[in-house]
């Protein structure tokens, strides 16, 4: 697969071994070039060349298990110098988290596989990775905890965004229609304060829905840039702390006030769209999220 020119992960099995190698033709960069930042068009800087195949990212049998859906190929490996998509939340990890279940026990069967593939197919990535984080900060408000449960109850049965009896109706649909209208105003009023009016220039969509009827979601998001905030404001371990980005103000208890008011924002837009603010009156069209060949 080296003689391929495309960025694409390829998975190789027979019956006694696995393998996986990352196809494409990367460049070597000038020393000193950082990616993320212009650089000087007086020579110095240009490619030094292109990565031999054997540099690239690969492995043969490793330890454990191997997923594969865009996410990046291994430690330490760039996206383009265009893309921002790759944070410490990625939509791998739905299938990450099944796998690492499965696999602490010998003999994995092919339909335990396939359960994890469908359950990662239908998981809400907000849900799984952000959603603890937030309701550590929106639990003390007494006005919040009956949103804050249902949310909590989601969360623990998976954060799935499923349809079981095939009725058009997710089978928890207030909480998925309560995440879906919570996003946006959790991210303006965790970011506003220093983001406000660069978000078209980060080039960073707020979120990458299912209803977009590609039947690909959860690709690229604030998903990792949000967890990470969060996490640092309640004072928990994180790898590359964010030197100038800050939940709200950056304290603790001006991060519990930026989660709190967007989620009485996304309260309030759900209680003037279906007339009332009982969770059980809230509705959600899993017809929206069906994939459109």
């Amino acid at each position: 697969m080296a003689s391929m020119n495309g960025s694409l992960n390829w998975a190789y099995a027979n019956r006694e071994d696995i393998a996986y190698f990352h196809s494409g033709r990367f460049p070597v960069r000038a020393e000193g070039v950082d990616p993320d930042f212009p650089t000087w068009g007086t020579g110095e800087w240009e490619w030094q060349g292109v990565l031999p195949a054997t540099d690239q990212p690969f492995d043969v049998n490793p330890k454990g298990f191997m997923t594969s859906w865009n996410n990046k190929p291994a430690r330490l490996w760039r996206a383009a110098d265009s893309s921002h998509g790759y944070t410490s939340v990625y939509r791998s990890q739905m299938l990450d988290r099944g796998l690492k279940r499965i696999t602490r026990k010998k003999g994995v069967t092919l339909a335990q596989a396939v359960e994890v593939m469908a359950d990662a197919a239908t998981t809400d990535l907000r849900g799984q990775e952000v959603l603890p984080d937030l309701l550590g900060f929106a639990k003390k408000a007494k006005d919040l905890r009956p949103y804050v449960d249902t949310m909590r109850a989601w969360m623990q049965n998976g954060s799935q965004r499923r349809d079981r009896d095939g009725d058009g109706r997710y089978d928890e649909e207030a909480a998925v229609a309560l995440m879906d209208a919570w996003w946006e105003p959790l991210v303006r009023a965790m970011f506003d304060p220093q983001l406000d009016g660069l978000y078209g220039r980060v080039k960073v969509g707020f979120h990458d829905s299912p209803s977009g009827g590609a039947g690909s979601a959860f690709q690229g998001g604030y998903y990792g840039t949000a967890k990470k905030a969060l996490r640092q404001a309640r004072g928990r371990k994180v790898k590359g702390k964010y030197k100038a980005l800050r939940c709200g103000g950056g304290k603790k208890k001006e991060c519990a006030a930026a989660v709190e008011a967007s989620l009485r924002e996304a309260i309030q837009t759900l209680t003037d769209r279906f007339g009332s603010d009982d969770p059980a009156d809230w509705t959600y069209d899993a017809t929206d999220d069906q994939i459109e060949f």
